[in-house]
């Protein structure tokens, strides 16, 4: 009986230490890759600010729509369409809607057209649901 008792306790005691130990490995991992985004999204962004305050600016979003594309149809490829069910707010789908609306914005503003790669897939992503412009797209 006492080995019974002693063998339970020394594996919860185990199996208690294993999941704090992997909790912590996970804990950090996790902080590493969000302090890693957080570098490279001030990089990015300082980058953006340097070139616009250089008188850059239009060629700087000019660089960043001709990456369009292949991003667009990368995010096609990967994420799955939005569900006809009600949509979290910060579901996968809804983040892939509310990226390909700003896109398609980014081509209204420039006043070029949408390449023909992406072009329908910019025009069938729904409406904002709060306050939506009418779009002006060529």
């Amino acid at each position: 009986m006492r080995r019974s008792i002693a063998f339970g306790l020394t594996f919860v005691i185990g199996a208690a230490a294993g999941g704090i130990t992997g909790a912590k490995i996970v804990e950090a991992q996790a902080e590493h890759e969000v302090g890693h985004d957080l570098v490279v999204d001030l990089m990015k962004d300082g980058w953006a600010a340097r070139e616009i305050y250089r008188g850059h600016g239009r060629e700087h979003a000019d660089r960043l729509r001709d990456g369009f594309t292949q991003q667009v149809l990368f995010i096609e490829q990967s994420i799955p369409k939005p569900r006809p069910e009600p949509r979290d707010f910060f579901s996968e789908y809804e983040l892939r809607n509310r990226a390909l609306r700003v896109v398609r914005e980014a081509y209204e503003a420039s006043g070029s057209e949408i390449p023909t790669e992406i072009r329908q897939v910019l025009l069938t992503v729904p409406p904002r649901s709060i306050g939506g412009a009418p779009s002006r797209v060529k």
